[in-house]
């Protein structure tokens, strides 16, 4: 789970004028299923994951090895490291 909280800051601290209010969150189970939300609500082409899609070895849901690294179901972060 990606997590942030408040507006956007620069490295000095100060805060990026054109992201000073949150607008919308974005809940997901992986990083490929918030990056396809996100570009839908910027407008953007849809999210293209890195990678094929395999399934888990633990517990068999599709997840993408190359891009996230991590199965949404059972939490593997990579094939054969068990969580």
């Amino acid at each position: 789970m990606v997590r942030g909280s408040g507006p956007l800051q620069f490295g000095n601290g100060t805060f990026d004028s054109d992201c000073e209010k949150l607008f919308w969150t974005i809940e997901a189970s992986s990083w490929e299923e918030a990056m396809a939300i996100y570009n839908l609500r910027q407008g953007f082409d849809p999210y293209i994951p890195v990678g094929k899609a395999s399934e888990c070895p633990y517990c068999g849901e599709m997840f993408y090895p190359d891009g996230s690294g991590k199965c949404w179901n059972c939490g593997v972060e990579s094939p054969g490291v068990r969580p």
